[in-house]
């Protein structure tokens, strides 16, 4: 039985379509200043990785190690964990970062394009777009406000040394 002034649309669930068009105009936006950030990177997406002093070498190592873990997943997942480097040990992917939590958004890339470079910079800004969103919704979600969650995102996207320094190296930390 229903009360005084309720109707029982008051209990029905809000329609999830404008929620969802919020959601992906956020998206868009933190994407939009992803790729500002790091400009000229998207650019040049296909052909030109990060340049930080710290994403010359583990980059590549990240680079190589997904690139093999795509490929056996889908070619050969007998040899997964033998990568081939540092021979002649045996399982020797797991000698380094596998960035194994990241493959769902590097393999898709590499296995359609085969261009590593690509998948990376598509993981980065990624990556950063689903941490930046995450920022906004959780902070959204704690105190009610839109405005807490733009700032908590906007905080994270402005960060010169996450952005320019840190993340680039490891991309998969991004996510």
């Amino acid at each position: 039985m229903l009360g005084r002034g309720e109707r029982a649309s008051d209990f029905l669930p809000e329609h999830p379509l404008p929620r969802a068009i919020e959601i992906c105009g956020w998206t868009l936006l933190y994407l939009g200043v992803t790729v500002l950030q790091t400009w000229p990177l998207a650019a040049q997406i296909t052909t030109h990785l990060p340049d930080s002093s710290m994403a010359r070498l583990d980059l590549l190592h990240i680079g190589w190690s997904m690139a093999h873990q795509s490929r056996a997943l889908f070619e050969s997942i007998g040899s997964y964990a033998d990568a081939g480097i540092f021979f002649p040990a045996a399982h020797s992917l797991f000698y380094g970062q596998t960035a194994i939590g990241a493959l769902p958004i590097f393999a898709p890339t590499y296995l359609a394009s085969g261009n590593p470079t690509l998948a990376l910079n598509i993981l980065l800004f990624v990556g950063c777009t689903a941490t930046a969103l995450s920022l906004h919704l959780v902070l959204r979600r704690a105190t009610g406000s839109n405005a807490a969650g733009f700032v908590a995102a906007w905080t994270f996207l402005m960060s010169r040394w996450l952005l320019w320094t840190f993340v680039p190296s490891v991309p998969n930390y991004s996510l």
